[in-house]
């Protein structure tokens, strides 16, 4: 009997789509160690769309990497921030407490933490600020 190729003769299950297909269906998860990944190529690519929250699905991969570059660096500000600053009225420094009161009501565009996930820091600092 001819040898036949690895691929033909392997099958594997994927994990999401449940469809069993040729181990070749199935990139390297560690190239080195002959491991792959649980997810065939087609439902590895639409896993992240399916990640995001429903808001969010529409959105072009350079925003979505956009926002996560600032959800990170804008929560560490908003932390030092809020120690930096403890509550005008009674004085409260514990962050987890916090909340922000706008002086002018009018001026308030939306809520901080959204801006903190989605905007530059100086559009979530005049938001606090105003």
């Amino acid at each position: 009997m001819p040898a036949q190729p690895d691929d033909i003769r392997e099958f594997r299950r994927c994990h999401d789509c449940g469809g069993v297909k040729p181990i070749s269906e199935f990139a390297f998860a560690n190239k080195a160690k002959g491991t792959r990944q649980g997810r065939c190529r087609k439902c590895h690519a639409a896993y992240p769309a399916r990640s995001l929250p429903p808001e969010s699905r529409h959105l072009h991969p350079a925003e979505v990497a956009r926002i996560k570059r600032y959800r990170g660096g804008n929560r560490r500000l908003l932390r030092e921030y809020l120690r930096a600053h403890p509550f005008v009225d009674c004085g409260e420094s514990d962050i987890v407490t916090l909340q922000f009161d706008h002086r002018d009501r009018s001026a308030k565009r939306t809520e901080v933490a959204r801006l903190v996930v989605r905007k530059p820091w100086s559009v979530v600092l005049d938001e606090i600020t105003c």
